[in-house]
């Protein structure tokens, strides 16, 4: 059969667009790519831009609106709610074992004891390093750093004073016999019993002041009845040294240690909590 010339040029055109060998090869792998990318993110963006702009509200489709209004309080919530203003917190309870606890004098001896370094084995260590007033009496640190490194962190001694038990566990039931822990520590203060019986009744800052709220102490400047670094605790020279002393010695220690705490005691009971805005 003949062809005529326009049938021709007709097969001529196809065969030059057709892709012939390697790039027809080429080109089926590229289109069936391009075909599974393509086409799921046209439906997705389809579908996402159906959905923005066809969104039925929750009250023509009858669901339940999980935000209602709320009612008000009643009287007796408002009342107990408060209850729970610190404007309603009522006075620190009163001490039993501590007869200064509202003595000014002794708060003002206990704030002169908090602040002082030299209540520490290496005179670096005061109760504020822990108990930081520009951290709200906390040294916000993970773990506590006195002398050594400590397992605890330090909690704020402000609002204390309203503590039944002090210490992470309890262990102390007043606020003054919490105060003496630390001196005797050796990571925290490090510092012997008679070492600091001696520097609270007769350093030169607070000898005066100890006077005047205990009375006149014992000569602890006495070096051969109240020799260096004794104490019950510490290492065996600190015990030995305690060991050797009289009985009465150890005794009047003991009560200028508890005196040494009642004056801490009546400064903390000062620090109250108060609103923060």
């Amino acid at each position: 059969m003949r062809r005529t010339v326009e049938q021709w040029e007709v097969e001529r055109r196809e065969s030059e667009d057709r892709p012939s060998g390697r790039d027809a090869r080429c080109s089926r792998p590229m289109t069936h790519w391009l075909r599974r990318i393509l086409i799921p993110v046209l439906c997705l963006v389809g579908a996402v831009a159906a959905c923005e702009g066809s969104r039925v509200p929750d009250r023509v489709l009858g669901v339940h609106d999980p935000s209602p209004a709320l009612a008000p309080f009643t009287e007796a919530e408002l009342a107990r709610m408060r209850s729970l203003s610190l404007a309603r917190l009522p006075a620190p309870p009163v001490d039993p074992s501590n007869r200064f606890a509202d003595d000014p004098a002794a708060a003002e001896l206990g704030h002169r004891l908090f602040f002082d370094p030299a209540l520490s084995g290496n005179g670096h260590i005061s109760c504020a390093s822990c108990h930081d007033p520009a951290r709200f009496f906390t040294d916000s640190r993970p773990v506590s750093q006195g002398m050594g490194k400590t397992e605890r962190n330090a909690p704020t001694v402000v609002g204390s004073a309203h503590a039944t038990w002090l210490f992470s566990d309890g262990r102390r039931d007043s606020l003054w016999a919490q105060a003496l822990a630390p001196f005797e520590a050796a990571a925290e203060m490090g510092q012997p019993r008679v070492e600091v019986v001696r520097h609270a009744a007769t350093g030169p800052q607070t000898r005066a002041l100890y006077a005047r709220v205990f009375g006149r102490p014992a000569p602890f400047d006495d070096r051969a009845r109240f020799p260096a670094g004794a104490g019950p605790f510490g290492d065996a020279g600190s015990r030995k040294a305690w060991a050797r002393m009289r009985g009465v010695d150890r005794a009047a220690v003991d009560r200028a240690f508890a005196n040494v705490g009642k004056a801490i005691a009546a400064y903390e009971r000062k620090l109250e909590p108060a609103e923060s805005q």
